[in-house]
This record gives structure tokens, C-alpha cells and sequence, in this order.
């Protein structure tokens, strides 16, 4: 059915049910990465599975996706240095691109998790190649999500998710 012969109430209706699926998906991809992260974490304090299952539940649910993304980030200089790296203008860490791509993940986890659906007019208009989710964090502004950006993110969060199991270090 074309969007113009569409009611108000309709389009409505299709534009909250594509936030949910964007919302339900990405949430769902960054909760596998945030494991991943968890795990990391512990694998890297301890090789003992008991001790990391215990380490989960009991420090890291506690902490949140920015402190779990810092404390990665943390590990993996760390270990870096250790072996010799020494940081300048000139030069990166291994692991800085998967630390931004972390960055950048858990800036549109945010989106999805606080923000508002679009549903003024520009809203009506944009739609249904885009649908927008409204930060009012010091002036109102729109983040536009199309199926491009959409599939682009579940990527970006997919590969971010492998490049983290990769780097956990195996139980005893």
C-alpha cells in the first residue's frame, strides 16, 4: 500500500513498528557485544572459569557500556606497553579502531535506548525511507535512521562483537 493513501494513525502505526524492530535488533546486538566485552574482562582477570562466571555477576552487570568500554580499552593498552609498544603522534594502538567502533556502537545504543520517536511532520515526510529518534540534550536534534544505516550498524556491531570473542583469552 503507498504511503500517501495511507491515514495519519497508519503511518504512525508503521513508523513505531519499524522503531521497534531497529530499537529490538540493535539493543539486542550490543547486549551480545557488552557480554563480549564482560568476558573479556574476566577472562583477562582470571583463567578460572567459576571466578569469571562470578566476576560477571557479581562487578561487571554493574557496570555500565562506556565503563566496560573503557576498561577494554584499558586491558588492551595496557598489554600493548607491556610488549614494547610505545605510543606517539605517529603511531595507533593495535586495538584503537575496535575501541572507536565501540565508541561509536554504544552512541547509537543510546539513541535507541533513550531517545524519542520522531513523529512530527518532517517525521511524516521522511517516511518510509527514514525514521527519526529525537536527542533534547542541550538543543533538540534528529538522528535519521534508514534500512542502509540500519544494516550498516547491525555490521558494524556484528564485527565489533567477533573482533571481542577473539581476543578472549581460553578458561582452564
Amino acid at each position: 500500500m503507498d504511503s500517501e493513501k495511507l491515514t495519519k494513525e497508519e503511518i504512525f502505526g508503521q513508523i513505531n513498528e519499524r522503531s521497534i524492530f531497529y530499537r529490538g535488533s540493535i539493543l539486542n546486538f550490543c547486549i551480545a557485544l557488552e557480554k563480549a566485552m564482560d568476558l573479556f574482562v574476566a577472562s583477562y582477570l582470571t583463567n578460572d572459569r567459576y571466578k569469571q562466571q562470578e566476576i560477571m555477576v557479581l562487578l561487571l552487570d554493574r557496570m555500565t557500556f562506556e565503563g566496560k568500554r573503557t576498561t577494554v580499552k584499558s586491558i588492551l593498552y595496557k598489554a600493548e606497553e607491556k610488549a614494547g609498544f610505545v605510543k606517539t603522534k605517529k603511531n595507533s594502538y593495535k586495538h584503537s579502531a575496535l575501541i572507536e567502533e565501540i565508541r561509536e556502537i554504544n552512541q547509537i545504543r543510546n539513541y535507541m535506548a533513550h531517545y524519542l520517536l520522531a513523529t512530527y511532520k518532517e517525521a511524516y515526510e521522511r517516511y518510509p525511507e527514514e525514521i527519526g529518534f529525537i536527542e533534547f540534550r542541550d538543543s533538540p536534534k534528529c538522528f535519521w535512521m534508514n534500512h542502509e544505516t540500519f544494516v550498516n550498524m547491525m555490521n558494524k556491531i556484528s564485527h565489533a562483537h567477533d573482533q571481542m570473542n577473539s581476543l578472549v583469552l581460553p578458561c582452564k
